[in-house]
C-alpha cells in the first residue's frame, strides 16, 4: 500500500522482497520495476540495488551506462558497495575504457 502511494523506502522494501522471494513470488522483473521507482526519488539502497541489477542483467538486459549511472547516484550518497562496485566498473572498463 505505501509503495503503491509513492513512499520510496516502502517501494525499495519491495523491490528487495521480489528480488528474493520474501513474501511473494521471485520476480527480478518486478523488483527492478520497484527500484527504479524508489531510485528515482534518491533512495541510495534502491539505486545500488537498481546498478546491481542493471550491471549483471537481472531482471532487465545487462546495461553497463545505466549500471555505472545509478551506481554513481548511490555512492555520492555514500553507499560504500556502490563506491566499490563503481570503481571495479573503472578498473574494468565495463562498458567503456579502462579508466
Amino acid at each position: 500500500e505505501a509503495a503503491n502511494q509513492g513512499y520510496a523506502l516502502a517501494q525499495s522494501a519491495l523491490g528487495t522482497a521480489y528480488e528474493l522471494g520474501q513474501g511473494v513470488s521471485k520476480n527480478p522483473e518486478e523488483a527492478v520495476k520497484w527500484y527504479i521507482k524508489a531510485a528515482e526519488k534518491g533512495n541510495p539502497e534502491a539505486q545500488y540495488n537498481l546498478a546491481f541489477a542493471y550491471r549483471n542483467g537481472i531482471g532487465e538486459s545487462q546495461n553497463f551506462p545505466s549500471a555505472l549511472h545509478w551506481y554513481t547516484k548511490a555512492a555520492e550518497q555514500g553507499v560504500t558497495q556502490a563506491q566499490y562496485n563503481l570503481a571495479l566498473m573503472y578498473v574494468n572498463g565495463e562498458g567503456f575504457p579502462c579508466n
